[in-house]
């Protein structure tokens, strides 16, 4: 080859680069995989580290170890509790407490009629009284209970027919304080009891009222 024929580089122009041996190109390979294993290594430690009494993972709990309440493992049988209410049902006792009946149907001797009645049923009456003398006549029974016998109230309501529910007593109450004393449950009687008979509830949903002896369920307006 003739001097004309050869490519001759400027002066100060970087020699070409040569090409890679191929030797050189197995070891790079071979380190870049020795790397990679350490570092995929150095992972799997990571996500999972021994923890004395368990194993913990990326999770934070422990093998061995009950997770707080409320976490639930996803893909596990774990049971979670569920709080649930009770209602709990106040066993009443007839004669277990005291009721009184108060006149407020402007019937003559009703409240005592009325009184005589429940007596009979196995209910602790007390004395007959009448409401307050500013108060007008009540058409409709109303039955009142004092604080902490609300279950006592509405026994007592049943007693009296399904329409009737107690409330609690008012302020003020509808008859002298005296006549109370002692009371829990008051029942004012009205027109509609005071001039029929007294028909309790006993269907299904106060099948726990006690059962009234027919015979005692007069009209009251018939009593002395």
């Amino acid at each position: 080859m003739s001097d004309q024929s050869r490519r001759t580089r400027p002066l100060g122009a970087p020699a070409a680069p040569r090409a890679a041996s191929p030797a050189i190109a197995v070891v790079i390979a071979l380190l870049a995989a020795v790397v990679g294993f350490f570092i995929l290594k150095s992972l799997d430690n990571d996500d999972t580290i021994n923890v004395a009494g368990g194993t913990e993972t990326e999770g934070g709990a422990t093998d061995g170890e009950t997770q707080a309440s409320g976490d639930v493992p996803q893909g596990s049988d774990a049971v979670v509790p569920i709080e649930s209410s009770t209602t709990t049902t106040v066993a009443v006792v007839p004669g277990s407490y005291q009721v009184v009946v108060a006149n407020g149907s402007g019937v003559n001797k009703a409240a005592g009629s009325m009184s005589s009645i429940l007596a009979n049923t196995g209910m602790k009456m007390g004395t007959p009284t009448n409401t307050l003398e500013t108060l007008p006549d009540f058409a409709v029974t109303e039955i009142y209970f004092e604080p902490g016998f609300d279950a006592q109230g509405a026994f007592t309501a049943k007693l009296m027919g399904c329409a009737y529910v107690a409330k609690p007593m008012p302020t003020p109450k509808p008859v002298d304080e005296a006549a109370l004393v002692g009371t829990n449950v008051l029942i004012v009687l009205g027109v509609d009891l005071a001039t029929t008979p007294l028909k309790p509830c006993t269907d299904a949903a106060a099948a726990a009222s006690p059962a009234v002896d027919p015979a005692l369920v007069t009209s009251t307006t018939a009593a002395a």
